[in-house]
């Protein structure tokens, strides 16, 4: 008899684990440091709901993620986040260069019911780095992609920051505050709901 209760509450464990990671379709979401810094956010706001993956690096652009977006799809997602293009927004990359990149992206979670880029914040401010015009260039570019490929849709960070008063949404000029992130999760779930 004692053995059959550590077995049956191993067994429990088990299916409880297994159950958990069953909750939901599976979404993914792909970024650099806003992802990496809204992480705990976005599984408070999106877990109830979603089985979410979330792989955010520090400092990396379009390009440098690429291999990251093809192992995220190995996942088999349903949905998909990608926020990146910050980066090479502020380090000056050509704006073609990053529409390919974004292309490449989402072609890796071709399987995936929706796509969602999320947009630059055409304010940044780092350090006197401001590179707004490339922010709405690249921005442009990801509204043309949306409008070729079905899957794709936008979620507007960009529109989010310029409703609110910009300062109040980063701590950096960069990086999203709590309600900052807060907001930009929010709309990721709004955007995921309307799938």
């Amino acid at each position: 008899m004692g053995m059959r209760v550590p077995l049956t509450a191993g067994l429990v464990g088990a299916l409880v684990l297994v159950a958990c990671s069953m909750v939901g379709e599976r979404v993914v979401v792909l970024g650099d440091s806003i992802t990496a810094l809204g992480e705990i956010q976005i599984h408070e706001i999106l877990d109830d709901a979603y089985n979410v993956a979330v792989s955010g690096e520090f400092g990396e652009r379009t390009d440098q993620r690429i291999q990251a977006a093809r192992l995220q799809a190995g996942l088999d997602p349903r949905q998909a986040i990608i926020n990146l293009g910050t980066n090479d927004v502020l380090q000056h990359r050509p704006t073609a260069q990053t529409i390919t990149n974004l292309r490449q992206l989402v072609a890796a979670y071709e399987g995936a019911h929706c796509i969602f880029l999320v947009t630059i914040n055409t304010q940044l401010d780092q350090s006197g780095n401001r590179p707004h015009a490339a922010a709405v260039s690249v921005n442009e570019g990801m509204e043309q992609l949306a409008s070729e490929v079905p899957n794709v849709e936008l979620i507007r960070w960009d529109q989010i920051i310029d409703e609110a008063a910009p300062k109040s949404l980063t701590t950096d000029g960069v990086h999203p505050s709590a309600e900052g992130q807060r907001l930009l999760v929010e709309a990721y779930a709004a955007a995921l709901r309307d799938c």
